[in-house]
């Protein structure tokens, strides 16, 4: 076949990028078992530095809205780009990932707006990189003050759910017990 390369490699096909120097260990690169149709890759966790234990609830809370934006992106042709919480210390040291170009008109896009705060932290980031920031859009609106804030400072908030809307479905369904239900109107009420 024209512009292909083919191996034939029944009992398994491995590639090393690294090897232990002082005991010839293979400390990172990838394998295809025999038989097998996926690969894998493979490090020597021993053999990294400065790693520590991570909390992986704290790394989603951070990464949320990016598959948000990804399927939103992929959907619609749109190119991607994010702001990052802290810049990396390494790399290109981006505070904003992706290819913009200054005047262009982007959309913030969220998991859940509640008190508008860390959607502020990024349209700051978008504005500073001169990025035109009118609009926000997140899945739910906790209705907790989100919406008041960025409409003071100049933004429209787009939600395709609010927690009120929410209750009322499950009030419906039966499926959220209603005290638990009654318990979160009145925590709403007092906002």
């Amino acid at each position: 076949v024209t512009n292909s390369f083919n191996i034939r490699s029944t009992g398994g096909f491995y590639i090393v990028t690294g090897i232990n120097p002082a005991n010839g260990a293979i400390l990172n690169g990838a394998t295809l078992a025999s038989g097998s149709g996926t690969w894998c890759n493979y490090s020597d966790r021993n053999a990294k530095a400065n790693c520590r234990p991570v909390n992986p609830r704290a790394v989603l809370d951070q990464v949320a809205a990016l598959p948000i934006a990804t399927a939103i992106c992929l959907k619609g042709g749109y190119p991607l780009i994010y702001p990052r919480k802290d810049a990396k210390d390494y790399g290109t040291r981006a505070a904003i990932e992706g290819e913009s170009i200054p005047g262009e008109k982007v959309v913030v896009v969220d998991d859940l707006a509640t008190t508008g705060g860390s959607v502020l932290e990024a349209i700051q980031k978008l504005n500073a990189a001169r990025l035109v920031v009118k609009d926000v859009a997140v899945l739910v609106d906790r209705q907790s003050g989100a919406r008041e804030v960025l409409e003071k400072a100049g933004f429209r908030l787009h939600a395709v759910l609010t927690l009120v809307e929410m209750l009322a479905h499950w009030e419906g369904t039966g499926k959220v017990e209603q005290e638990k239900i009654e318990a979160t109107r009145q925590f709403l009420a007092r906002k």
